[in-house]
């Protein structure tokens, strides 16, 4: 999962101005990566406990470790929805898996999808429209 793929994907939809043609994008939009993180992003039911404020007041923390794996945002969410409690852990681990999977310019998109908060203009109806 290319995060800058994301970020594009979730960029694009938010420039869209008209309902029916959001519809329209997600219709011919077939990336699997972008549909996952779509559906998480909409779930309420699946909250991260992070906001704005908690997100840019704690540092990411880099373990003394290196990981050999590739990090995804699949990884974030599967973080988040074990660790959903906002605590500064959490934060700090969650903008250490930001910096290993975001370019420089794509950190705010990052920022707004971990709080919830990317202004898109999809809701739940207009995604099943589609």
């Amino acid at each position: 999962m290319n995060f800058s793929q994301i970020t594009k994907a979730f960029e694009e939809v938010s420039n869209i101005s008209s309902t029916n043609e959001k519809i329209e994008w997600l219709k011919n939009h077939d990336d699997p990566d972008f549909k996952e993180v779509l559906a998480w992003y909409l779930d309420t039911s699946r909250v991260t406990g992070i906001a704005e404020k908690k997100y840019d007041k704690v540092t990411a923390v880099h373990p003394n470790f290196t990981t050999q794996d590739q990090k995804t945002f699949s990884d974030v969410i599967r973080y988040l929805d074990c660790n959903k409690t906002g605590r500064d852990d959490d934060v700090a681990y969650v903008k250490y898996l930001g910096d290993l999977i975001c370019k420089p310019e794509d950190v705010n998109t990052f920022r707004a999808l971990v709080c919830k908060n990317f202004p898109m203009g999809l809701k739940e109806g207009i995604v099943n429209k589609a």
